[in-house]
Formats: C-alpha cells, structure tokens, sequence
C-alpha cells in the first residue's frame, strides 16, 4: 500500500528542541574592546543580515547590547568628523545588514499581496519597527512628521484594520450622539427654577383648602 504524500502547507508535527545547535560560548566574559576583536564586526553584521536583532547579534558575537550601542554611537560621531575608523566601519557595516534584511522582509510582503489568503502580515510588521523604528513604528501623539507620525501610522495599519477602526469611530459618534438627543429632550422638559409647581389631580385647579 502507498503512503500517504506529505501535505507540504501542513505544520511538521515534530516537536521544537530549542537544544539543538546549542553549544556553551566557553568564554570568561563578552568583549568590550572593539579594537581587541575586530572580527567581531562580521560575525554581528552576518548575524542581522540574517534576521537577529542587535541583542541577539551582539551576544552571538561574544559581546552586549550596551557595548554594541557605544560602539555605533561612536562610529556616528567618527562619521560626522570625517574619521574612517574601525567604529565607522562597524556602523557602515551594521547599516547595510539591516538593510539588507528589511529588503527580503518587504519582498515577502509584496509577494503577499498577490496570494494575501491566510497571510498575518503583524509578525512582519512588528519585526521592520523593531528593525527600523524611526520609520515602521506607529507614534502616539505627537506630530506627523516624515517618516514617523501618520505615514507610519498608514505603514502599521492592514485594510481590515483600517475598516475596523473607522467602524468603532462611528459606533462611539453614534452613542454619543443619542446621549446628546437624551439629555435635551431631558432638560426640555424638565421645569425652569422659580415656576411654580403644575397642579396636582387632587382638588385641580378649584384649590379647596
């Protein structure tokens, strides 16, 4: 009897083992001398190229976070003084990695909006702001300059997203509007201070004592 063919759009029932690969970095502590590890700048741009995020890049390369953002914020200040130093070029380096890698992330994203039937595109979204937060993440107040404000507020938002929004606007304007028509219609009938009080059934408007 023939087997079964694999369904390829089902999910592998095998179980995840996060173990796997998974081999202890036997070093006494992470660097925090760039100039003592220069060939660290490669193993942390190939690691965001790749989809890693800064933390993960920099802890995968035998450094930290904290390190890693001294390090480009001095390649910033190198750059702006004209200096070619090996912090620019961890700057440089890092720059197109990420670049690289919000390329592949918007590839996905147009090939999704031919075939869009079961594609969730928020995991995407969420990971370009984490990449790129001065242009994918949607601001909270504020102004609406380029880049940030209501371009990247359009940027985060799906069309499902959009029409659910503009409904709940409307159902809040619609409440609000009938609280509106109650109240009035509450104080149009309710008596002005100083008129005297409408005669009651009993005695009506003959006042017997």
């Amino acid at each position: 009897m023939a087997r079964p063919k694999k369904d390829p759009n089902k999910a592998d029932p095998t179980p995840l083992n996060p173990l796997e690969g998974y081999e202890p970095c036997g070093t006494r502590g992470p660097t925090t001398v760039l100039e003592k590890k220069p060939k660290m700048i490669g193993a942390i741009a190939k690691a965001l190229a790749s989809g890693k995020t800064r933390k993960d890049a920099a802890s995968k390369a035998g450094t930290t976070a904290a390190c890693l953002r001294q390090w480009l914020k001095r390649g910033e200040e190198h750059a702006l003084q004209g200096k070619a130093t090996l912090y620019t070029k961890l700057l440089a380096e890092v720059q197109h990695a990420e670049a690289h890698y919000r390329e592949k992330l918007q590839e996905v994203e147009h090939r999704a909006l031919t075939n869009p039937k079961g594609y969730d595109s928020k995991l995407l979204r969420w990971r370009m702001a984490v990449s790129d937060p001065e242009n994918y993440t949607q601001q909270r107040g504020g102004g609406d300059d380029a880049g940030t404000g209501a371009l990247a507020a359009f940027a985060l938002m799906t069309p499902e997203e959009a029409v659910r929004s503009v409904q709940e606007k409307a159902l809040r304007f619609l409440e609000e509007e009938d609280k509106r028509k109650e109240q009035e219609a509450a104080e149009a009938v309710a008596p002005v201070d100083g008129a005297p009080p409408a005669a009651s059934g009993e005695g009506g408007a003959h006042g017997h004592p």
